[in-house]
């Protein structure tokens, strides 16, 4: 399944405010970048927020490695792995 989503690697620029995702280069150079401007007065829940979006790529991929050994382990009833096939299909936009 193609995401729906805009590929990683996202990175969280602190020092400008930004969520961004781009071919990043240490000069702060980018291309193919799409920019979220996630600033305002109280920060701190908005940099946790930019935080947990950047590593969402990964943690979606994570989950469905996890999710595949449970079911090949047969606990494809286990109540986690239920859990977890739940939250890959709402990331995926199936819920």
């Amino acid at each position: 399944m193609n995401p729906k989503h805009t590929p990683g690697p996202w990175a969280f620029g602190k020092e400008r405010s930004w969520l961004f995702r781009g071919n990043l280069k240490s000069d702060w150079n980018y291309s193919s970048t799409t920019i979220l401007l996630i600033h305002d007065d109280a920060f701190r829940p908005t940099e946790a927020d930019a935080i947990l979006i950047e590593a969402a790529p990964d943690l979606l991929e994570a989950l469905k490695d996890a999710e595949e050994l449970l079911r090949v382990y047969l606990l494809d009833a286990n109540p986690v792995c239920v859990a977890a096939r739940a939250a890959i299909a709402k990331a995926e936009g199936r819920s």
